[in-house]
């Protein structure tokens, strides 16, 4: 996670609220993650989290099946 470490904003929770609208069964945290996620234009997530996948435009990397993405990972 060298140089991942992103923070959180004001407008990303703004923006965790506007997708509770679509995706109630979300958690607040997955929310805030996927709304970061769209502030900083990433596609990509490494998360065991099965939840990510109801969202459009976010790929789910399971850390279980690393050997199948490797080589596929945007930096």
């Amino acid at each position: 996670m060298r140089g991942r470490i992103e923070p959180i904003y004001e407008r990303d929770v703004h923006e965790a609220a506007r997708l509770a609208d679509g995706y109630s069964d979300l958690s607040a945290r997955d929310l805030l993650h996927a709304a970061v996620m769209n502030r900083l234009g990433v596609r990509q997530i490494i998360s065991t989290d099965s939840d990510f996948d109801s969202l459009p435009g976010v790929e789910r990397l399971d850390p279980m099946k690393v050997d199948e993405w490797r080589d596929t990972v945007v930096a």
